[in-house]
């Protein structure tokens, strides 16, 4: 598979068919990380279908970037905001670079363990993971190469189209780009709310399940009837 051809864009269309074809719409959509962005994607295109949208740390990074590339655009985040433009350069520098040369190299133990280094943010991530986890990502170590795909503008503008009331939630553990992400989201998308989950990083949901359940499941039997 090339997984340059998983986009966000069609990872929404898929999710829009999926739903459309259960005739379950609208739904409670729950989007981690890569697919956090593919589900930001989808309630902003397709409002009608979300009853609620909960993102865990999702890796809208034209939230910050346009084209992470763009000197111009880095020196400008640099300028008004320096913590999270070094947070960013430390990611690419040590995480995804690295992970992505590793891929291309067919190294793919390497990549994922590289890429959980990152979204850890702490060396030796993947052998912290609990025993079934560590499972689970090495089945899907190869979805790294989705890193490699161009992703589409999603900014403010984008993200102010999402009508559905949206948790965001983040660890307190995670880099701070990641953090900087959610906190632009949750100023750009009308009625949202940001929940902290201590001692997490970029899996809260595996890594703290109870506190992560409560937060959840709060959120939704407020908006149950909607």
């Amino acid at each position: 598979m090339d997984y340059q051809k998983s986009t966000v864009e069609n990872n929404s269309a898929d999710l829009v068919g999926l739903v459309e074809e259960l005739g379950i719409s609208p739904i409670h959509l729950v989007g981690h990380s890569y697919g956090g962005f593919a589900s930001a994607y989808c309630a902003s295109t397709s409002p009608e279908l979300i009853r609620t949208l909960t993102l865990i740390e999702p890796a809208v990074s034209t939230m910050l970037l346009k084209n992470r590339k763009s000197v111009a655009e880095f020196l400008g985040l640099l300028f008004t905001h320096p913590s999270t433009a070094m947070s960013a350069a430390r990611f690419q520098r040590r995480s995804l670079d690295p992970s992505l040369r590793a891929f291309q190299q067919g190294d793919f133990d390497g990549a994922l363990r590289f890429n959980l280094d990152g979204i850890m943010n702490r060396h030796g991530a993947f052998e912290s993971l609990p025993q079934d986890v560590q499972t689970m990502t090495k089945e899907n170590e190869k979805t790294v190469g989705e890193l490699m795909a161009k992703v589409p503008v999603f900014g403010r503008e984008e993200a102010s189209k999402i009508s559905a009331p949206t948790l965001l939630i983040h660890g307190t553990d995670s880099p701070k780009v990641l953090h900087a992400i959610v906190d632009r989201l949750g100023r750009a998308i009308p009625n949202s709310e940001i929940a902290i989950v201590s001692g997490a990083a970029h899996f809260p949901h595996l890594e703290k399940p109870k506190e992560f359940n409560e937060l959840l499941l709060g959120f939704l039997s407020k908006h149950a009837s909607n």
